[in-house]
C-alpha cells in the first residue's frame, strides 16, 4: 500500500519562521516521523511539498494508479476543485485524510476536518440564494473558525458562489496555511484594503456583510471604499450555520463539560465558611487548567448569600457565612467550544425556606429536562419551567430566559425562551436553566448544559442537581 502526503504552502518554513510560536520542530522531522509510522503499519509514503496549488495538483495527477489514498494538511488546496481533470488522470475514488501532522504525530488527529470545511462552506454558499448576494464576507470569529478551521484573533472570511477566500495579516499566515481549509489562504497589510482588493477582483454586485459581528465604522469604510457594490447587513441568520453540531463539535463539547464538572467536584471542599468567593473562583480556574482546559468560557459567578439575587453576580472578596446558599456558574474551552453549568450548594444546613426554593427551581429544570425532545417549541420549554414556578408563587423572580445555546460561543443560537416559537432539532446542544431571585434574601440557579437526541436529550454536564450541603 502506498500513500500521498501532502504538505502545502509555507510548511518548509517550519522550525525557522518563529519557532517561539510554532516551536522547532522541522519538516524534515515530521517527514522522517511519518515514514517511520508508516513502515510500522506496512505503508509506503510518497511525500510532496509546495508552495504552488498548481504543483500540488499535478502530482496527485501523476500518482494516480500508484497510490491507494491522500493525506494531507489544511491548506494544501482551496475549491473549486478539478475533480474531471483526476478521473482523467486515472483516480476513480479517492481516499483521502486530511489533519494536523504535528497532531497526527501525537496520535491525537481526527479524520476529514478538509471534507467537513468543505460541506460547512457549501452550506454557508446557501445564504447568498437566501439573500441575493454574490459573496458573504464573514467577521466573527466563530463563524470564521468553525467555517475554515481558523483560531486567531484576527482575520476575514469571504465566500463566493465559486470559492472563498481567508485573509489575515503577517502575524498569522503561517497559522493560517496549517489550520485553514477548503478556502485559499491570502495576507493583507490592513484588513479594509484586503476585503476590497478580493472583492473588486471578484467582480461582485452585491455583497451580504455578517452585521452582528461587524461595527459600523468597519462597514462604512468598507462600503465607502466601493461605491459601485451594493452591501447589504445580514443579522443572527449567519449564526444559524452552527444551530446543529456534528460529531466531532458534541466529542469536543462533552471533553469541555467533563472538565468543568469534574473540577466543580475537585475543589467542593474549599467552599465553606470563611472562603471568599474569589478564592472559589480561582481555585476553579486553576483546577479546570489542570484538568485539560484551554481557557474558562467566562468570568465565574460565585453568588453568596444575598448576592445570589444577582443572576450575575461575578465573584467579590465577600466572605461565605454559615447557612448560605452558593451560586457556581462556570464552564471550561476545550478546542474552541464551551461549557455552560450551574449547582447552587447550601453552606450548612439549609433553612426551611431555602429547601423550599431550591426544590421549586429542582422540579422546574427536571420538568424542562423531560420535555426536550425534536419538534417541542422552544416557547413550550420555556412554558414548563417558567409555569411551574409561577404556580408556587415565585413568577415575578424568574425574569431571564429558560437556556440559550452552548458551542464555539458559550451564548449562541437557539435561544431557549417564551419569545421563540422556533423547533428542537436533533443535534442541538442548549442550556435549561430556571432561577429564583429573590432581592436581600438571595437565590438559586439550576443549570445543565443537555445534547438533543432522537428520543430526548442526554445530559453533558456532570454534577448532580440535588442539593449539597457541605
Amino acid at each position: 500500500m502506498k500513500i500521498l502526503v501532502l504538505h502545502g504552502p509555507n510548511l518548509n518554513l517550519l522550525g525557522s519562521r518563529e519557532p517561539g510560536v510554532y516551536g522547532t520542530v522541522t519538516l524534515a522531522g515530521i517527514d522522517a516521523a511519518l515514514v517511520a509510522l508508516a513502515g510500522e503499519l506496512g505503508i509506503e509514503v510518497e511525500i510532496c511539498q509546495s508552495n504552488s496549488e498548481s504543483a500540488l495538483i499535478d502530482k496527485i495527477q501523476s500518482a494516480a494508479g500508484s497510490c491507494l489514498g491522500i493525506l494531507s494538511g489544511p491548506g494544501v488546496t482551496s475549491p473549486p476543485w478539478p475533480w474531471d481533470r483526476l478521473r482523467a488522470s486515472g483516480w476513480r475514488a479517492i481516499c483521502w485524510a486530511s489533519g494536523h501532522f504535528l497532531t497526527i504525530l501525537k496520535k491525537d488527529c481526527h479524520r476529514g476536518p478538509m471534507c467537513a470545511r468543505n460541506d460547512r462552506i457549501s452550506t454557508a454558499r446557501g445564504y447568498l440564494d437566501r439573500f441575493g448576494v454574490d459573496a458573504v464576507v464573514f467577521f466573527g470569529l466563530a463563524n470564521i473558525r468553525y467555517l475554515a478551521g481558523f483560531t486567531g484573533s484576527d482575520g476575514v472570511l469571504i465566500v463566493t458562489r465559486e470559492g472563498g477566500c481567508f485573509l489575515t495579516d503577517s502575524r498569522y499566515t503561517t497559522q493560517a496555511s496549517f489550520e485553514v481549509a477548503g478556502v485559499e489562504v491570502r495576507e493583507y497589510r490592513g484588513k479594509t484594503e484586503g476585503v476590497t482588493s478580493l472583492l473588486k477582483g471578484e467582480l461582485v454586485k452585491k455583497v451580504g456583510v455578517e452585521a452582528e459581528h461587524t461595527t459600523v465604522a468597519l462597514f462604512r469604510t468598507i462600503a465607502d471604499a466601493l461605491p459601485e457594490v451594493d452591501f447589504v447587513p445580514i443579522g443572527g441568520e449567519l449564526d444559524e450555520l452552527r444551530l446543529t453540531k456534528d460529531p466531532e463539535e458534541i466529542r469536543f463539547l462533552e471533553k469541555s463539560a467533563a472538565i468543568a464538572s469534574t473540577a466543580l467536584l475537585e475543589i467542593l471542599p474549599l467552599i465553606r465558611p470563611g472562603a471568599a468567593e474569589r478564592e472559589i473562583a480561582l481555585a476553579l480556574e486553576f483546577a479546570m487548567k489542570r484538568a485539560g482546559a484551554d481557557e474558562k468560557s467566562f468570568d465565574f459567578i460565585v453568588a453568596s448569600g444575598p448576592r445570589g439575587a444577582l443572576p450575575h453576580g461575578k465573584a467579590s472578596d465577600r466572605v461565605l457565612g454559615r447557612g448560605e446558599l452558593v451560586t457556581l456558574d462556570f464552564g471550561a474551552v476545550y478546542r474552541g467550544y464551551h461549557s455552560d453549568e450551574t449547582v447552587t450548594v447550601a453552606v450548612g444546613e439549609p433553612d426551611l425556606r431555602q429547601k423550599e426554593i431550591y426544590g421549586i427551581v429542582k422540579e422546574a429544570h427536571d420538568l424542562a429536562m423531560a420535555k426536550v425532545r425534536p419538534g417541542v417549541t422552544f416557547k413550550e420549554l420555556d412554558d414548563t419551567a417558567r409555569d411551574y414556578i409561577g404556580e408556587k408563587g415565585y413568577g415575578q423572580y424568574f425574569g431571564h430566559g429558560l437556556g440559550h445555546g452552548v458551542g464555539l460561543d458559550v451564548h449562541e443560537l437557539p435561544v431557549v425562551s417564551f419569545r421563540n416559537e422556533g423547533r428542537v432539532e436533533e443535534g442541538m446542544v442548549f442550556t435549561i436553566e430556571p432561577g429564583i431571585y429573590i432581592p436581600e434574601w438571595g437565590g438559586v440557579r439550576i443549570e445543565d448544559t443537555v445534547l438533543v437526541e432522537g428520543d430526548g436529550c442526554r445530559l453533558l454536564t456532570k454534577v448532580p442537581k440535588e442539593l449539597m450541603v457541605l
